[in-house]
């Protein structure tokens, strides 16, 4: 894992713990756009594992729609074999 991502993912992961959720997401994404720079398979891993956080925040904020496309999007990576 890129140091990069893994700092950006753990600090979302406080905001999420201290129920900051926007404060969350917006690392969240920032770890999602350092994965997509990457093309190797551990990183599409490591996005489908922030995807899942997403949709975990998502839902804690009762935005189902948003929860459910993020799972969406977690689960096609999981099953995609590129």
């Amino acid at each position: 894992m890129e140091a990069a991502t893994a700092i950006c993912q753990n600090i979302a992961s406080i905001y999420n713990s201290q129920g900051e959720y926007g404060k969350a997401l917006e690392h969240y994404q920032k770890a999602v756009s350092i994965c997509l720079d990457k093309e190797e398979q551990n990183q599409k891993q490591l996005l489908g594992l922030i995807y899942e956080d997403m949709a975990k925040v998502y839902e804690k904020l009762g935005d189902y729609e948003k929860a459910s496309h993020f799972l969406q999007k977690a689960e096609f990576i999981k099953h995609s074999k590129n």
